[in-house]
């Protein structure tokens, strides 16, 4: 090549690096900026779908590589984490706001269909959405507890019968994620996906939201605890009741469900004139965009 080529190819790049998008991480509670995806970031993402696990973790490098944070108290101080100190400081709910990032930061808007939710029309109809409609900040609650989330767990004790069950559940980080998708063979999501349109059953989701467990028997006084991924799987797959589990999600739900944020957009149906919210999986939209190439963008 040629040095006046290199030179506009450089350039051009250069120009790509400068389009930003801002974004806050409300529990990790950085400020920070999105670059846009690339098309050489496709290939690596097509290449990771061997398995689910290589595929989480590749979606988190390309994050990675395309965020920029810095310090809450000074914005000009760039804090430069390794991939490592990245999945551990950063939580799931932060990595919708990085998706919603990056994909405003590519696309800007997309076009969808969408079918009328009222039960006199189904009238389906085509939008022009823009990712800004997408962010409503009374459903942004950002970390409140005094200790990093990371750090942060909430017991939640539940009595069973003889046994009591002690959870010291969290807002799982990125590694946590990465590590229970390892533990499940490729079949096994598969086919969560086919019957219950989710990627974990309750155990998983369970094992996802501890991040240690005690167990304690009344009779005997003898207690045991774990800390280990597989071993809380195990436990949670053999031996804790269903009511027990239902008892759980409704108290973590309580305490977190506040940090979830909800991504909408509102249109009204021009055959009704009903006003419609629907809600988008940014996470699921991203990968439909960048591995099957559907959609369109304005």
């Amino acid at each position: 090549m040629t040095t006046d080529f290199i030179d506009f190819v450089n350039s051009i790049g250069s120009k790509f690096a400068i389009k930003k998008v801002e974004i806050s991480l409300p529990i990790a509670m950085y400020p920070g900026y999105i670059t846009p995806l690339l098309v050489g970031d496709d290939l690596a993402i097509r290449t990771s779908l061997t398995s689910p696990v290589n595929h989480d973790r590749e979606m988190n490098k390309l994050l990675f590589n395309h965020l920029e944070i810095y310090d809450p108290e000074d914005s000009t101080k760039k804090i430069n984490w390794n991939f490592e100190q990245f999945v551990n400081y950063i939580s799931n709910i932060d990595r919708l706001f990085m998706f919603w990032g990056m994909y405003k930061a590519t696309y800007d808007s997309i076009k969808r269909k969408v079918k009328c939710e009222s039960p006199e029309c189904n009238y389906e109809y085509e939008i022009l959405m823009n990712m800004d409609d997408l962010i409503h900040e009374d459903t942004i609650v950002p970390w409140e507890e005094d200790k990093p989330f990371y750090e942060f767990v909430y017991p939640i004790e539940i009595p069973y019968e003889n046994m009591t069950f002690t959870f010291n559940t969290w807002i799982p980080n990125l590694k946590r994620n990465n590590n229970l998708l390892n533990l499940i063979p490729l079949n096994v999501i598969q086919k969560n996906l086919e019957q219950i349109n989710a990627v974990f059953t309750q155990p998983e989701n369970m094992t996802l939201l501890t991040k240690s467990v005690k167990i304690t028997d009344s009779n005997t006084k003898r207690s045991v605890e774990s800390d280990k991924i597989q071993e809380i799987l195990a436990t949670f797959r053999s031996i804790v009741p269903k009511s027990v589990a239902e008892e759980f999600f409704e108290r973590y739900g309580l305490k977190f469900d506040k940090y979830s944020p909800k991504f909408y957009f509102i249109s009204t149906c021009p055959s009704c004139a009903k006003e419609n919210k629907y809600f988008m999986d940014l996470e699921f939209e991203f990968f439909r965009r960048s591995i099957l190439g559907r959609g369109e963008s304005s």
